[in-house]
Parts: structure tokens; C-alpha cells; sequence
């Protein structure tokens, strides 16, 4: 672990633990997703109300609600583009691509 200080006296710290990152990720979007959440949960009703056709098909309703398969979630992973922000969350496809199965 490195050290280090910049102008604004904030002391930042390269971390190389897999474990440690991980659990930075997780209690990093942990909190993000507390944060606000019954105004975030508004945004999202709001978006989807004005957004989404209210009308879909058995086949669309049997896809929908099927959970996805690893399988499925590990392809995606791969598929995505180097440089790209994902979601809200601003974090780049490599970050994934990099973690262990």
C-alpha cells in the first residue's frame, strides 16, 4: 500500500489487496445505494411511468422474470467496451473483466 498527499492535504492510498478492493467496492455501492434511496426509488418509478410501454407479451413477461445465468452475466462482462462507464456507479468494464470468476 502507497501513500501519498496531494495539494488539497487529503491522504490517498493505492491499494493492491484483492480483499481489501473488494470490499471497498462493496461498501462503496453499499452506501450508494442507501443513500436517498426513497427519492432515488421516485426517479426510477418516475422514469419507468414515462418511459416504458405498459404492455407486454407472455413470452416478454417469461424473460423478464426468469433470474439471469452466470453464464449469461460473465458473456455480457466480457462484451463490454474498454473505456465506457457502466451505470450511475462510473465504473469502467475493466474493473469487471479483471475480477476472478
Amino acid at each position: 500500500m502507497k501513500e501519498r498527499t496531494d495539494n488539497t492535504r487529503i491522504k490517498h492510498r493505492q491499494v493492491t489487496d484483492l480483499k481489501e478492493i473488494l470490499e471497498m467496492f462493496r461498501s462503496h455501492h453499499e452506501a450508494l445505494n442507501n443513500a436517498n434511496s426513497d427519492s432515488n426509488n421516485t426517479l426510477k418509478e418516475k422514469f419507468l411511468i414515462e418511459n416504458v410501454n405498459k404492455k407486454v407479451t407472455n413470452e416478454q413477461n417469461i424473460k423478464l422474470i426468469n433470474p439471469l445465468s452466470l453464464l449469461e452475466v460473465k458473456e455480457n462482462i466480457k462484451n463490454v467496451k474498454s473505456n465506457k462507464a457502466l451505470g450511475i456507479y462510473s465504473i469502467i468494464g475493466e474493473f469487471y473483466k479483471l475480477l476472478p470468476d
